[in-house]
C-alpha cells in the first residue's frame, strides 16, 4: 500500500488503530518502506500499541523537519543508540506517560531542533519522579541547546522547582508558552516568585536573558502577583517627582538592588507577555477558528469550483445550454448575453465559440441611425463567419418607418444597407423580414433586386421571393387596421401566396385575425409538401369558412366540407389564439405526430367540447391515431366538471408519449379520474414517457399526481427496498411548476419521488412558479 503513495507526497499522516487486542491472536505487521520514509519533510505519527514495530523504522527519516508523535500506553523498545533526525526543527510529542517519557525521549535525537513542545498526560508519578531531568537530557543529548529557541509545556502538575530547573537550563529560549501548567507544592512557593529569587542572588546571571515571547495560558491567578514581579525585575523602573513621571533606575550611586540589577543587565528582551484564563481562552480560540474557518471557506470554494461538474462538463453540453439560455434568434441584446457568457472564464469561451449554432442568427432593428448601421454593417459578416457551415437566420424588423413612399425616406435607405449585405457575399438560409406596411415590403423588394421604384401589384411581389424558399412566416397586419376606409375604394388586397410556392413549402406560420372566410385558410390545400403548420389566429371568433369565395372548384368543395384541408406529409400543426376549437375540423392530417393546441386568454372564456372535437379529428376525419405521439394544451380550464373531458381524452389516446400541460387550470382531478380508471383495469396512457404539468397545476392537486404515478406501476416497500408489482413504467422524465398554497410541502422528499429517481430512474423535476 505505501508503495502506491505519489512519488511528490512530503507530507505523511500515520494513524495506526486501535490495540492489537482488536486483531485476535495475530498480530499484525506493519513496514514503511525506507524509499517513502527518506523523503518526507513532515510526520506525524499515532500510536497506542504497546510494542510497536514501525519505531525503528523512523531512523530513515533523514530529511523529515517537523515531526509529530502521539505515544500512549506504549513500551519504548531498548535501542543501543536513538533514532536520529539530522533535519528536524519542528519536534511535538503528545502525550507522554510518566512511566516511558524517559524511555520516549531516549529514543529521540535532533541536533537542529528549534521549537520543542511537550503535552504530558494527567498524572501524579510527576510529583514522584521529577520532571526536569528526563527533558534536559534529551536536550543534551539531540546536542541542541544553543539551537532551541521554543519550548512549549502542557498539561503538567509538577513542583515549582522542576519546572524553574528546565527554565534556568535553557538560556537560549526566546519563546515560553505554558498551558495550564500548575505548582503541586506550598500555595505560597510560586514559580515566578522562584524565578525572582533566583535573579536577585545572582545579578549578572539572569535566567532566560533572551526571552521575547512569554504566553500563559490557563494560568493560576495567584501566580499574577509574582509574575508582575518578575517582570520588573527583569529591568527595574520607579516613578519621580510627583509620581507621574517614569524614569528607569539609575545604573551608579546606589546600592538598591534594583538599581544593581539594572546597572548590570542589558535591557529587557521581552517583547509581549500574555494571560489568559479559560473564558479569554475560549473567546480568543473562537476568534481565531473563524479567521481559520473563513481561509478554510476560501479554500474549500476554490476547491469545489477547480473540481466542480461544471468543469468537468463537455464544451458540447455547454453549448446546449447557451442555446437554451438565451434567445432563438439574437438581437442587440443577445449578442450582449452571449459576449457576457465569454468573460466569464475560458473554458465558457472556448465552448461558445465550437457552439456553431449561436451565430447562426441575428436579429437587425432599423431603429438605429444611419451612420450606426453602416458601421454594424461589417460586423454582420464577422458574427456568421464563426456559423461555419450552419444554416443561417438573418432577421430583418422595419418597425419605425413613416413615410415609405418618399423619395428620401429613411426606409429606402435602410433597406439599401440592408440589402447590400445580401448582394456582397453574405449567404442566408432563413430570411425573415418584418414590416408595418406594404410599401416598406416593397421598398425592400426592390433594393433586394437594385432596381428603381417598385410598382408592381401584391401579387408580383411574392414572385420575387427566391425558388430555394422552403420555410415562409406570413404575419398579416390586424384586421381592423388592414380593412380601414382607405381599402373602400381599392377593396381588399389579395394576401395568399401563390400557389407554386405553397406547393413549395415545408414550414409554414401564419399570424391572421381575419375571419377564416378570406382566402388565406382555404389557400392551404395546396401545401402539398408541408410538415410543420403553425396558425396564431390571434382570438378570431369566426371559424365558419365560405370556401366559395376563395375561388375553390366546384369539385374540391365537397371533399373539404367532408374531410377538410388535406395535408398529407403534416406531422406539427400548432394552432395559437384558439377561441372555438371547431377550428380543428378545418384540418386533415393523417400523418400528424405533434399536436399543439392554445387558447387566446384575453377575452371571455368560451368553453369548448374539447374531447368530442379532438377525438373526432384524430381518429375519425384525419386517423391519426397511430402516430399521434405528442399533445400539448395550453389556456385551457377544466371547470364545470370539463376537466372529465380531460381525463377521458387521455384515456382514448393511448399512442401519446408526451403530454405538456401549460395554463391547464384544474388539470390536478384529471389525474384522480386517470388513477381511478387505471385501478379498474383500463389502458390510461401506457407508453407515456414524458409528463409536463406547467403553470396552473396546484400544489393541492399534488397527492392526485402522485396516486396516478403511483397506480401505473404499484409498488410496496419491504425491509427497506421496493417490491414492484407490475411491469417496468415507461415514464422516462417528470415536470411539475405547481402553484403554492398557504401550506408548505416537501414534494422532494415524498416517497413517490423518491422511489420513481431510485428505482425507476425517472428525471423529476418538481417547483413552485414564481
Amino acid at each position: 500500500m505505501f508503495h502506491r503513495l505519489p512519488s511528490s507526497a512530503t507530507s505523511f499522516e500515520l494513524s495506526l488503530p486501535a490495540g492489537l487486542e482488536d486483531f485476535g491472536d495475530e498480530e499484525p505487521e506493519l513496514h514503511l518502506p525506507p524509499q517513502v520514509l527518506e523523503r518526507l519533510t513532515t510526520l506525524d505519527l499515532e500510536c497506542n500499541w504497546r510494542d510497536p514495530a514501525v519505531l525503528p523504522q523512523l531512523k530513515h527519516c533523514i530529511n523529515v523537519e517537523t515531526l509529530v508523535i502521539e505515544l500512549s500506553e506504549v513500551i519504548i523498545p531498548e535501542l543501543d543508540e536513538p533514532a536520529f533526525f539530522p533535519q528536524v526543527r519542528n519536534l511535538h510529542l503528545k502525550y507522554v506517560a510518566a512511566d516511558s517519557e524517559s524511555q520516549m525521549l531516549k529514543f529521540i535525537k535532533a541536533p537542529k531542533m528549534v521549537n520543542l513542545e511537550v503535552r504530558y498526560r494527567d498524572s501524579d508519578d510527576y510529583v514522584k519522579k521529577g520532571l526536569a531531568n528526563p527533558l534536559l537530557a534529551f536536550i543534551k543529548q539531540s546536542e541542541c541547546e544553543t539551537t532551541l529557541r521554543s519550548l512549549c509545556l502542557r498539561d503538567v502538575d509538577a513542583r515549582a522547582r522542576e519546572i524553574v530547573k528546565i527554565l534556568v537550563g535553557l538560556p537560549s529560549l526566546t519563546s515560553l508558552k505554558l498551558q495550564r501548567v500548575s505548582s503541586t507544592e506550598d500555595s505560597e512557593d510560586y514559580l515566578f516568585e522562584q524565578l525572582t529569587t533566583r535573579d536577585a542572588k545572582d545579578a549578572t546571571r539572569r535566567n532566560l536573558p533572551s526571552l521575547e515571547d512569554l504566553e500563559l495560558v490557563h494560568f493560576d491567578p495567584d501566580e499574577v502577583p509574582g509574575l508582575l514581579g518578575y517582570l520588573k525585575s527583569r529591568r527595574p523602573y520607579r516613578f519621580e517627582g510627583d509620581g507621574t513621571t517614569l524614569r528607569p533606575m539609575p545604573s551608579t550611586g546606589s546600592n538598591n538592588l534594583d538599581a544593581i540589577l539594572y546597572s548590570n543587565a542589558p535591557p529587557n528582551a521581552l517583547e509581549k507577555a500574555s494571560i489568559r484564563d479559560g473564558a479569554d481562552t475560549i473567546t480568543c480560540r473562537i476568534s481565531q477558528l473563524r479567521s481559520e474557518l473563513e481561509v478554510l471557506k476560501n479554500q474549500l470554494y476554490k476547491q469545489k469550483a477547480a473540481i466542480s461538474a461544471m468543469r468537468l462538463m463537455p464544451a458540447e453540453v455547454l453549448g446546449e445550454i447557451f442555446e437554451l439560455a438565451l434567445d432563438y434568434v439574437l438581437d442587440n441584446k443577445g449578442t450582449k448575453e452571449l459576449a457576457n457568457i465569454q468573460l466569464v472564464c475560458r473554458q465558457w469561451r472556448d465552448a461558445a465559440r465550437i457552439t456553431r449554432r449561436l451565430w447562426s442568427s441575428f436579429m437587425f432593428l432599423d431603429k438605429y441611425d444611419i451612420p450606426q448601421l453602416i458601421q454594424a454593417r461589417d460586423s454582420f459578416k464577422t458574427w456568421f463567419n464563426r456559423a461555419g457551415n450552419s444554416p443561417k437566420m438573418f432577421s430583418y424588423v422595419a418597425s419605425g418607418h413613416e413615410n415609405c413612399e418618399a423619395q428620401d425616406s429613411k426606409c429606402k435607405t435602410v433597406t439599401r444597407i440592408f440589402a447590400s449585405l445580401l448582394t456582397k457575399g453574405l449567404s442566408i438560409d432563413h430570411l425573415w423580414l418584418e414590416s408595418r406596411s406594404l410599401q416598406c415590403f416593397l421598398n425592400f423588394a426592390g433594393a433586394v433586386r437594385l432596381v428603381g421604384p417598385w410598382t408592381e401589384p401584391l401579387a408580383i411581389a411574392y414572385q420575387h421571393i427566391p425558388k430555394g424558399v422552403t420555410s415562409f412566416q406570413l404575419y398579416l397586419p390586424d384586421y381592423n387596421n388592414a380593412h380601414s376606409p382607405a381599402f373602400d375604394e381599392v377593396g381588399i388586397p389579395d394576401v395568399c401566396p401563390p400557389q407554386d410556392m405553397l406547393e413549395r413549402l415545408t414550414s409554414f406560420s401564419l399570424l391572421c385575425d381575419w375571419p377564416v372566410s378570406y382566402p388565406v385558410l382555404p389557400s392551404l390545400r395546396h401545401c402539398t409538401n408541408l410538415e410543420t403548420l403553425i396558425v396564431d389566429f390571434y382570438g378570431q371568433k369566426d371559424v365558419e369558412v365560405d370556401w366559395y369565395a376563395g375561388d375553390v372548384p366546384w369539385d374540391d368543395v365537397g371533399k373539404i366540407f367532408k374531410f377538410g384541408v388535406l395535408l398529407p406529409k403534416l406531422h406539427t400543426l400548432r394552432l395559437r389564439g384558439v377561441c372555438d376549437i371547431s377550428v380543428l375540423t378545418l384540418f386533415n392530417t393523417p400523418r400528424l405526430v405533434e399536436l399543439d393546441i392554445g387558447f387566446f386568454e384575453t377575452y371571455p372564456r368560451i368553453e369548448p367540447q374539447l374531447f368530442d372535437t379532438v377525438q373526432r379529428f384524430v381518429k375519425r376525419r384525419s386517423k391519426c391515431e397511430e402516430t399521434l405521439r405528442c399533445f400539448r394544451l395550453r389556456g385551457w380550464s377544466g371547470s364545470d366538471g370539463k376537466v372529465v373531458e380531460l381525463a377521458n381524452l387521455f384515456l382514448e389516446l393511448p399512442s401519446l408519449t408526451r403530454i405538456t400541460l401549460d395554463r391547464v387550470y384544474q388539470s390536478e382531478f384529471a389525474f384522480s379520474l386517470l388513477a381511478a380508471a387505471k385501478m379498474e383495469g383500463k389502458p390510461c396512457l401506457p407508453n407515456l414517457e414524458v409528463l409536463e404539468l406547467l403553470h396552473g397545476f396546484h400544489a393541492r392537486g399534488m397527492d392526485y399526481l402522485f396516486g396516478f404515478l403511483k397506480s401505473r406501476r404499484p409498488y410496496r416497500v419491504h425491509e427497506g427496498e421496493v417490491v414492484f408489482d407490475g411491469s417496468p413504467n415507461s415514464l422516462k422524465r417528470l415536470t411539475v411548476v405547481y402553484r403554492r398554497s398557504r401550506e408548505e410541502h416537501e414534494f422532494e422528499n415524498s416517497e413517490v419521488v423518491q422511489v420513481l429517481r431510485r428505482w425507476c430512474g425517472v428525471s423529476v423535476s418538481l417547483g413552485p412558479q414564481t
